[in-house]
């Protein structure tokens, strides 16, 4: 039987007052063209868009079931992890303390991009080497599992480029039935570790406004992560991380 994925989106527009030219549809092509697109974003970059952008924030803190006062923080290694280069995972993507006054729940979120480009409205491209990369961020998550993080997750950022499937409307314009078919693919190509979950993560850019002002963002947890129960060391450590971070 076919599967089915459920996700929850946001999309979002923006006006700026006072209007100089008159009235303003939103959620339309009739824009500036802005060069910044959202593919042009690295991993940390729209991991870090991602935490101070509302709309994607929210969404992704409400389908993991926590509080806005949730602690964040990118790019995480010293003193969480010890520098051991050729211990999977290298550093921690995203780490999310819902307490951090009690930081024995953690978070750990390693995440990949995939970079879609739309052609036309009915076709787009993916690189290949990113697609690679889907398979690197399940050993990564199964790894950080191994430190004994409470939950602990792979997340599958789709950065989208939908400007050029412009005979689809503002919403229609992410990825591709096809190429979804292969990022989800290749995401369980991989064994996922029975306690590990999995997100997809969609950004689109649907037209030529910068991806600040205008775009959607779509989320499927495809799989919950299973808790486990974390070590008191690991939890001295990451209260260490929120301290050091706090007095910067």
């Amino acid at each position: 039987m076919p599967h089915q994925i459920q996700f929850n989106w946001r999309a979002y527009d923006t006006i700026r007052y006072p209007l100089p030219t008159g009235p303003k549809s939103l959620f339309e092509d009739e824009v500036p063209y802005c060069s910044d697109r959202v593919t042009d974003k690295s991993e940390a970059e729209i991991l870090n868009w991602i935490l101070r952008t509302p709309p994607a924030r929210d969404l992704l803190f409400t389908n993991l079931d926590l509080l806005p006062t949730t602690y964040a923080q990118t790019s995480v290694t010293e003193p969480v992890l010890d520098r051991k280069t050729t211990r999977k995972p290298g550093d921690l993507d995203l780490i999310l303390v819902a307490q951090p006054a009690d930081p024995s729940r953690v978070i750990s979120i390693q995440a990949k991009r995939v970079k879609v480009e739309a052609v036309n409205t009915y076709r787009d491209k993916v690189s290949n080497r990113h697609l690679g990369n889907v398979s690197v961020v399940i050993e990564q998550a199964n790894g950080s599992r191994d430190l004994g993080f409470h939950l602990n997750y792979a997340m599958i950022l789709i950065q989208v480029d939908g400007m050029a499937r412009s005979e689809f409307n503002f919403l229609a314009r992410g990825t591709t039935e096809g190429q979804f078919n292969r990022i989800y693919d290749r995401a369980w190509n991989v064994p996922l570790h029975s306690d590990v979950g999995l997100i997809f993560m969609e950004i689109a850019q649907p037209t030529g406004a910068s991806i600040e002002n205008s775009g959607y963002i779509a989320i499927s947890v495809e799989k919950r992560s299973r808790p486990i129960e974390q070590p008191v060391s690991m939890n001295a450590k990451v209260r260490q991380l929120i301290q050091e971070r706090s007095s910067m």
